[in-house]
């Protein structure tokens, strides 16, 4: 007897694209949350870093009396050349800031604004009373 060719076993190759189409569509759907999920850790890490700058500028004011007419951004100094912040974090925050906007200040409060490293460099607000973006 001659073996019947529909009596083989294995699987069909229609059978082998279905399951190659639904991991191609499963690793896409992981691949996007990941993204995602690292683009929101991106963000958050950046506004850390201003938290950071905030408590580094609020110790400034209680030091020297106001906070800091302009910062330096490149060395993070006062208009003096003064340290705004401990200089041990100024390669950290250069890390997790993409650029930083602007700066101005009154004796009594100031408003920062940086991009975000991710979030599509999200412009985030630093004043004294919080973080906005």
């Amino acid at each position: 007897m001659i073996p019947s060719p529909h009596n083989t076993k294995g699987f069909s190759l229609m059978e082998l694209i279905a399951v190659m189409v639904i991991m191609v569509a499963m690793i896409g759907f992981f691949v996007r949350a990941y993204n995602s999920f690292v683009d929101k850790a991106k963000l958050t890490s950046s506004i850390s870093a201003l938290k950071t700058l905030k408590s580094e500028i609020d110790n400034y004011s209680h030091a020297k009396g106001s906070f800091p007419a302009s910062i330096d951004f490149n060395s993070f100094t006062d208009q003096d050349g003064a340290p705004v912040i401990d200089q041990t974090l100024v390669a950290d925050l250069k890390l997790r800031i993409n650029t930083w906007e602007s700066y101005s200040s009154t004796k009594d409060s100031y408003i920062l604004q940086a991009r975000a490293k991710n979030s599509a460099n999200a412009l985030l607000t630093l004043t004294p009373k919080d973080i906005t973006y």
